[in-house]
């Protein structure tokens, strides 16, 4: 068995985002990108507290800031660089690290130019982050590929096969509302 590599994570992300929904802007796009990645950054730090022991729900929740780094990689053509060490990332935390690419993104909102190498350094930071947390939690040096089948895992048990779609999605919030 091969284990997945992060080119081909971002690959089957984005045939399985149904971003299409999302409207034809690239900007809006990015924004909502954008705000995903902060939103589940806070979801995996709210589970990292809430639920310290719960190994497969911070892997799962790193799996959805996996997600929203490969699709923003996928949106600007840019990638970040993915660390070669197993060094400590600093004492910022994965909100922070989202953050920092969030605020490279609402430039373009403004009509102003992406700050590409300040966004290419915040994708870094993250993906340094994103990397480290996975040791964390899988034990190993490379636990990315956890990360990845936790994310896979979980929209497939969510959306299905062929993945996310705004219909499904409205679909789960008038289920939950009831």
């Amino acid at each position: 068995m091969t284990t997945m590599t992060w080119d081909e994570f971002r690959e089957q992300a984005v045939t399985r985002a149904g971003l299409h929904a999302i409207g034809g802007d690239p900007t809006a796009r990015l924004a909502y990108l954008a705000l995903g990645l902060c939103g589940e950054a806070g979801e995996y730090g709210a589970a990292r507290y809430a639920r310290p022991y719960d190994r497969d729900v911070c892997l799962s929740e790193l799996g959805d800031v996996a997600w929203y780094l490969a699709m923003i990689e996928h949106a600007t053509g840019l990638r970040a660089t993915w660390p070669t060490t197993d060094e400590w990332p600093g004492p910022l935390g994965m909100a922070e690290r989202a953050g920092a690419v969030a605020e490279c993104v609402k430039r373009p909102m403004q009509g102003r130019d992406l700050p590409v190498e300040r966004f290419r350094s915040a994708l870094a930071a993250l993906a340094s982050h994103v990397c480290a947390a996975a040791r964390y939690w899988t034990g190993s040096d490379d636990g990315m590929p956890a990360v990845y089948a936790a994310n896979i895992a979980k929209t497939k048990a969510r959306f299905g096969e062929g993945g996310f779609t705004v219909a499904q999605a409205r679909a789960l919030d008038a289920e939950a509302a009831r």
